[in-house]
């Protein structure tokens, strides 16, 4: 796992351990299991360069006054390596006990501390022992229900830098220690004025950007938002201002999605500066609402930074809208996608930090954050959860590990293909492509299989083997935090997928090996087969196909429609009462074919198979790969195959799926039923064939909606996953 520069500030920090170890009063045994209680820092009135003090109570949750809950990165350096060393921490008292914090967490305090009173707080960081791995279990169990009671949570984003504009010479004039965007809109109109009296700034200008989210908050399109949409003066400016809040840690980290999704309220803090996590995202939901009508072609700087906004936000407000739902239960497998980019300390928390937000299981087996466990065995614990859970294979889909999109494996030697590595960051645009996965059904001929576990590495499936890679494109475009190198990048890569199916199939009115032609199988593979508009996502239509061409061979001269009017772009924008002009509109296809392109390839390799079926796929997949269709998995699945053989030696297997009817089950007399009767045992002594390892999943257009079993193997084959 890369856990680059960015902490999650959850656990085992070093320099933590080492001072409260030396200083044991700080912490006495807190109530454990079957308890509620937790630790509440009550943190003392101060000025802002007095030294931060307070003192911790243990109380029960039922019975804690208002509090705020204070969601934040432990290590907000980019470039930091470490959150531990001496040299990146500040010193707090607590309990008259001196204590180390990190520079973030200090400047955090310093910030929601009152001047007059004191504030109650709830901070992992010093409220939970990080010694004791029974105590943070506990703690992890009850933190849902600790920012749910809070009465806000203060989401922290970082200091002042050397090169904000923090509006330092307004908040002086006006006598104002910081500048709070609230429900208040005569206060907000208040800053937006003096906004717009500062015409032009050069550094990275974060009231801007506050103040540009107030704008969009509202539904202004930022194609009509002549404050980001200038080549000139504040624009740039602006943009670098958005940029740098979204490089904040905190977007980053694995528990915030349940600190901000139960929250009854949350504000976003950046240094002097706030808002109500509402704003936020009513102006990141009002930029995905008109980014349709954006030309992706334009000279617009903001597009990629906005979308990395409004996709990141997204992430969140989704589950939060959800969970809030009583008509949607959310379940652990899309959390675990959703925010699988995310990071986080302890690599277990990639787990263990979303189990609260589970409202459905889908079944008895559950899981408990235990911090016993290794990580392997944490991984291999959700996997095997979800599946005997939705008696399914839907985990196996998308990047199982680091050896599936061609990387150095991470995990350790031995760890099974199959366990997926929810340490490994997919592309940023992965768990948008696997919720698609609704549309296909590719196993829906196939009888039921079962699914066996012999011993805790070997995963036996069963499936049908569809057809043998030959031939892989080498030609990816890669996916950072959505920005992909735009649409003239991915006509590029596509122009080369398309000459490779062309030598090797022929053109475009060439018979496909799924049915229809060879041109209509390659551009509803480039899209999945899915089609996205303002209404939400549907098969796509045929009428697609002409948007495709035009996607392909945009006439930049003809179809330019940006051109710069008094220093600002300008675009036709969607008129409400006149409808879409027919460029307008064609761009609004042509648009949503390409969101559907990077949503469904993004990271992915282009391959076609030896009987002609043409596909996407991991980066990591080979010639000589297999694809097969597997019984309770809606999408083929790519498996290696090993030449090498495993032996079971009093191996207990544990059946996760039945087959249906399994437990009545009647065999024909003969040797077939002798070893039909020894596989449902409970012990496996057999030495197996047929061993792979599983590389990930892959759209293979004309079998998405089924395939049958052929009538000379009118069977399903037993595959070992490795």
């Amino acid at each position: 796992m890369s856990s680059n520069n960015r902490r999650s500030a959850r656990f085992s920090r070093s320099v933590h351990r080492k001072a409260i170890s030396t200083q044991r009063p700080l912490y006495g045994s807190l109530a454990g299991q079957g308890s509620t209680n937790f630790r509440l820092m009550r943190l003392d009135p101060g000025v802002f360069d007095q030294t931060v003090t307070c003192t911790l109570e243990e109380i029960p949750l039922d019975k804690a006054p208002p509090y705020k809950a204070l969601s934040y990165a432990w290590d907000n350096a980019v470039g930091s390596s470490s959150s531990g060393s001496a040299a990146s921490t500040m010193m707090i008292s607590c309990n008259n006990v001196p204590i180390p914090v990190s520079p973030n967490l200090y400047a955090a305090l310093k910030r929601l501390r009152s001047r007059d009173r004191i504030v109650n707080l709830w901070v992992d960081a010093v409220c939970i022992n990080q010694q004791d791995p029974d105590e943070r279990g506990h703690q992890v169990g009850i933190m849902r229900q600790i920012y749910q009671q809070a009465e806000e949570v203060a989401i922290w984003l970082g200091s002042k830098r050397d090169d904000d504009d923090l509006a330092e010479d307004f908040m002086l004039s006006s006598n104002l220690t910081s500048l709070d965007w609230t429900d208040n809109e005569e206060i907000n109109r208040l800053f937006w004025l003096e906004f717009l009296r500062r015409s032009s700034c050069q550094r990275q200008y974060i009231f801007g950007a506050f103040c540009v989210f107030w704008l969009l908050s509202f539904g202004i399109p930022a194609s009509v938002t002549p404050h980001i949409s200038s080549p000139f003066g504040q624009s740039s400016c602006i943009l670098n201002g958005i940029q740098a809040i979204m490089d904040q840690a905190w977007w980053q980290r694995s528990w915030i999605l349940q600190e901000t999704v139960v929250a009854a309220k949350a504000t976003c803090y950046y240094a002097t500066l706030s808002c109500p996590w509402t704003m936020i995202t009513k102006a990141a939901a009002s930029y995905m609402n008109g980014q349709l009508s954006t030309n992706i072609d334009s000279a617009y700087g903001y597009i990629s930074i906005l979308s990395q906004f409004a996709r990141q936000v997204r992430d969140i407000e989704i589950i939060r809208q959800d969970w809030r739902n009583p008509s949607k239960l959310v379940s652990l497998l899309p959390l675990l996608r959703q925010f699988r980019i995310r990071n986080a300390t302890d690599p277990r928390d990639k787990v263990y930090a979303l189990l609260g937000m589970v409202q459905y299981w889908g079944g008895q087996h559950k899981i408990a954050p235990d911090y016993n466990l290794d990580v392997t065995d944490v991984y291999w614990q959700a996997t095997i959860t979800i599946i005997k859970n939705t008696q399914s294979l839907e985990v196996l889909c998308g990047t199982p590990n680091a050896t599936s999109d061609g990387e150095e494996q991470f995990t350790d030697h031995g760890h099974p293909s199959w366990v997926i590595d929810w340490s490994y960051k997919p592309s940023a645009t992965e768990n948008i492509r696997l919720e698609t996965q609704g549309f296909y059904d590719a196993s829906s001929y196939l009888p039921p299989g079962q699914v066996r576990l012999h011993g805790p590495l070997l995963l036996e499936v069963e499936g049908v083997e569809l057809d043998r890679i030959h031939w892989v494109s080498d030609k990816v475009v890669y996916s950072h935090h959505g920005r992909d190198g735009g649409a003239k990048r991915w006509r590029e890569v596509v122009n080369k997928w398309a000459e490779l199916v062309t030598e090797v199939l022929g053109d475009d009115n060439q018979p496909y090996a799924g049915g229809g032609t060879v041109g209509s199988a390659f551009w509803r593979t480039l899209c999945g087969n899915i089609e996205y508009t303002h209404a939400g996502l549907s098969c796509a239509g045929d009428d697609v196909s002409s948007v495709y061409a035009k996607w392909r061979n945009v006439d930049f001269h003809h179809r330019r429609t940006t051109s710069i009017i008094g220093d600002y772009l300008q675009e036709p924008a969607f008129n409400a009462n006149n409808g879409l002009t027919d460029k307008e509109l064609e761009s609004e296809k042509r648009n949503a074919f390409h969101y559907a392109v990077r949503f469904a390839c993004s990271d992915r390799k282009f391959f076609i198979t030896e009987k002609g079926y043409i596909g996407t796929g991991p980066r990591g997949v080979h010639r000589g790969d297999k694809v097969f269709v597997v019984s309770g998995s809606r999408v083929p699945l790519i498996l290696r195959p090993l030449t090498q053989k495993v032996g079971c030696r009093d191996r207990v297997v544990e059946t996760l799926i039945k087959r249906r009817g399994m437990d009545q089950v009647f065999f024909q007399a003969g040797e077939q039923a002798k070893e039909m009767m020894k596989r449902t045992d409970n012990i496996c002594n057999e030495r197996h064939q047929g061993l792979y390892n599983l590389i990930g999943d892959a759209y293979v257009h004309g079998v998405m909606n089924g395939v049958r079993l052929p009538a000379s193997n009118p069977s399903l084959t037993p595959l070992f996953l490795w």
